[in-house]
């Protein structure tokens, strides 16, 4: 990667994990849709959101496990939208349960900077 205003460090340069190469995805740059090279810029350029990096990067993650374990990605899942709405809510009370769990860390005194 060059670093600078160009593909490598913007925001739209995407991985895509089927070819396992990158593609642009700005809506608003002349590449959007092509494959592109780190090196390569564009007037639409726009920086990386180092939290959203992290997500995607978790999210590339979840679907390989999802892939693993179950064969298929969400959006093929067959079950019934309630029973999808049950595995959000048990997803949503296990984020609780961290949050509570780190606050009582926290308060406990544990040094903040623990990775």
């Amino acid at each position: 990667m060059t670093g600078g205003k160009c593909c490598g460090t913007c925001r739209y340069h995407y991985h895509e994990t089927i070819d396992d190469g990158y593609v642009c995805i700005n809506p608003k740059s002349d590449y959007c849709a092509d494959w592109t090279d780190d090196d390569i810029s564009c007037p639409e350029y726009e920086a990386e959101n180092p939290y959203w990096e992290r997500i995607c990067r978790l999210s590339e993650r979840q679907r390989e496990n999802g892939m693993k374990t179950y064969g298929q990605g969400l959006e093929n899942n067959p079950a019934a939208i309630l029973t999808r709405l049950t595995y959000l809510e048990e997803e949503l009370i296990d984020g609780l349960m961290y949050i509570e769990w780190i606050k009582d860390k926290i308060k406990e005194g544990e040094p903040n900077d623990t990775v």
